[in-house]
């Protein structure tokens, strides 16, 4: 049997103490029945002396649920929507520039959207300090029909220099700037041990470079010489990149040439470099883009012994060349960059016997045309200071 309250007359359920809508108490001993007057007695004497109007009991939600009107509710807020159109455009539009604002001001997020330009920008006053390491791990020996014939001293040295990029007078349309070595030391392996030397700057392979710089940043010519150390270096400090902008998975092509001094030979090597773009990488929370590269190399002689005979001869080289390169996106300069090339070079030797004696090894040598070979194992290490 139901309970109705005597307050509200809402129906409650059998045994209830306490009303669900008002929270009158339907069953209660005289001393409950007291103390639940007294208490709601303070309550509003407390509201009186506060002048607030005594506060009624709160309905639990499932009993408020059955009092909203749902469709009132619907037609005032469609009636609020129809009015205020014009201000929760504008607001809607403000939170959406806010988040697209946000999304974009990562850093990430532009460099993959927008890409990169890999445009030069050097000191204009102040000079530009780089390291550079050779490293000449070649073996040789002369061979005739695939046999050896005698072996070569081996050549083991490594060299390490320092180059510094100075800005010569600015122009309106381009800038020049001077490639030039402030010290260089070579380390030679020897039987006896190690035996190092340092390169006197006029020496003939530090002749320095002209750089030429438009104002956009844009590599337009390297003079320089041929030369086996800094002629040799230059092209691996300053790539040549194409203008305009690049994203992850960007290839281009750039022409390259150097020689080597090994021994009384020199080689000139000329190709082309296959850069790509391979993403962007963080370091010491800078922004750098990495770049990879493999070289297609042609070798010729430059200069040979006289025992050698002819040198416009072809020769030919199977081997592998390749490096990997960082580019500072703050700075827009290249920070380091790391090129290794190994293989055998072949030299045609129109008369082994020709060779001199005091390079020869054994008691049957080889007469006829034979091969000089020369096993490349290299390395190029640039390093901006």
């Amino acid at each position: 049997m139901s309970m109705e309250c005597p307050k509200c007359k809402y129906a409650n359920g059998p045994g209830a103490l306490y009303c669900q809508l008002c929270y009158e108490v339907l069953l209660k001993s005289a001393a409950k029945s007291y103390l639940h007057s007294a208490h709601q007695e303070r309550k509003r004497t407390n509201a009186l002396e506060n002048n607030e109007e005594p506060s009624e009991p709160l309905m639990d939600l499932a009993t408020a649920k059955q009092y909203i009107q749902w469709d009132v509710v619907f037609e005032k807020l469609w009636e609020l929507l129809s009015k205020n159109r014009k201000g929760l455009l504008l607001g809607s539009a403000a939170c959406l520039s806010l988040m697209t604002i946000t999304f974009l001001s990562l850093k990430t997020t532009r460099l993959h959207l927008f890409g990169i330009a890999f445009d030069y920008r050097l000191p204009k006053t102040e000079k530009m300090p780089y390291l550079i390491g050779f490293r000449y791990d070649i073996a040789m020996w002369s061979q005739s029909e695939g046999r050896m014939d005698t072996p070569f001293p081996k050549i083991d040295t490594e060299e390490t220099g320092t180059i510094q990029l100075k800005p010569q007078s600015t122009q309106k349309m381009f800038r020049p700037y001077k490639v030039e070595a402030s010290q260089w030391i070579k380390t030679t392996t020897l039987p006896t041990g190690p035996q190092t030397e340092q390169i006197d700057g006029r020496h003939a392979s530090l002749a320095p470079a002209i750089l030429i710089i438009d104002k956009n940043g844009t590599l337009l010519d390297r003079r320089q010489n041929l030369s086996s150390r800094l002629g040799r270096s230059v092209p691996f400090l300053i790539p040549r990149f194409p203008q305009g902008t690049f994203k992850p998975g960007k290839q281009w092509h750039e022409k390259v040439e150097w020689i080597d001094t090994v021994g009384e030979w020199k080689i000139y090597w000329h190709g082309i470099l296959t850069w790509t773009f391979v993403d962007y990488v963080e370091e010491n929370t800078n922004h750098m883009a990495k770049l990879i590269y493999t070289a297609s190399l042609v070798p010729n002689l430059w200069e040979a012994p006289a025992w050698a005979g002819k040198m416009h001869i072809p020769l030919s080289f199977s081997g592998n060349a390749g490096g990997e390169a960082i580019w500072n996106i703050q700075e827009h300069v290249l920070t380091r960059n790391n090129f290794t090339y190994n293989g055998q070079l072949h030299i045609p030797i129109p008369e082994l016997k020709k060779i001199p004696w005091v390079h020869r090894v054994g008691r049957l040598l080889a007469t006829g045309p034979g091969e000089v070979v020369m096993e490349f194992n290299d390395r190029i290490d640039a390093r901006k200071l």
